[in-house]
């Protein structure tokens, strides 16, 4: 944990890991500690990567290294060596996320066969002013909501942190809402600023409709919170939220592939 706090301390974005913290993110996102690598130089610790795997996929939760081991080739062999470790373990497909504005992680990534899949966008904003409670949004389970995900079909694959099996994993607290054959959960609900962590609509009708308007009776029940979707949502999907009344964020992030033979 010291080594991974050293390493992000000069982060594009602040990033601190606590024990607690690591631990729910082992947990929730699949993260194989067995898997997942130190990287040494001349004997010493100056890296690490997190690797997250599910069934034929694998995926790099985090990858940091201290100014030290940087542009001397660490970071190129830390790739290649969990590209090998994946081929050895037969998986196929191999996963990561990079903060758009990062070029040099952007280079490192596509320069070890890395392709951009989709852009991930987030979204911040106040309860907007007016909203009216909606008596027949229905508190539901973390659980459902999760099965109702993993049964979804959006013409596209859920990005690895709201997929269903990370849903149904995500540690306290959070709370869930249904409404209208749409679904959400949300974490920190009792703080100051709750993080939304999944949206979604069952059925192929008036998505975008149904999605912002349970979005928004959750904000009427919530009153003077902010909110924040971070940038792990498909771009696509963009206007479930902008159409709720929150804002697209300047930071974006690349969901980048690599498919092995």
């Amino acid at each position: 944990m010291a080594l991974l706090n050293q390493a992000f301390a000069d982060y594009i974005v602040q990033i601190g890991f606590t024990e607690e913290g690591l631990q729910q993110m082992v947990q929730a996102d699949s993260v194989d500690l067995s898997s997942s690598l130190v990287v040494l130089l001349d004997g010493q610790a100056v890296g690490t990567a997190l690797i997250a795997r599910r069934g034929s996929a694998s995926r790099l939760a985090a990858m940091a290294l201290l100014p030290t081991a940087r542009r001397c080739g660490a970071g190129r062999a830390t790739m290649e060596r969990w590209v090998a470790d994946s081929r050895r373990r037969q998986e196929r497909r191999l996963i990561l996320e990079v903060i758009e504005q990062n070029a040099p992680a952007m280079r490192l990534y596509e320069a070890t066969g890395f392709a951009r899949q989709r852009r991930l966008v987030g979204f911040a904003g106040p309860t907007p002013a007016g909203l009216a409670r909606v008596p027949e949004l229905a508190v539901t389970s973390q659980t459902e909501v999760a099965a109702a995900v993993s049964r979804m079909h959006t013409g596209e694959e859920w990005p690895w942190q709201i997929s269903g099996e990370t849903l149904a994993l995500l540690p306290a607290p959070t709370c869930a809402y249904t409404l209208d054959g749409a679904w959400i959960i949300l974490q920190n609900p009792a703080g100051p600023t709750v993080s939304i962590r999944v949206l979604a609509v069952t059925g192929p009708e008036r998505r975008e409709e149904r999605a912002a308007r349970l979005l928004q009776a959750v904000m009427a029940g919530h009153p003077a919170k902010a909110w924040r979707m971070p940038a792990i949502w498909p771009e696509s999907l963009e206007g479930w939220f902008i159409r709720a009344g929150l804002a697209k964020q300047a930071l974006t992030q690349w969901q980048m592939v690599r498919e092995l033979d």
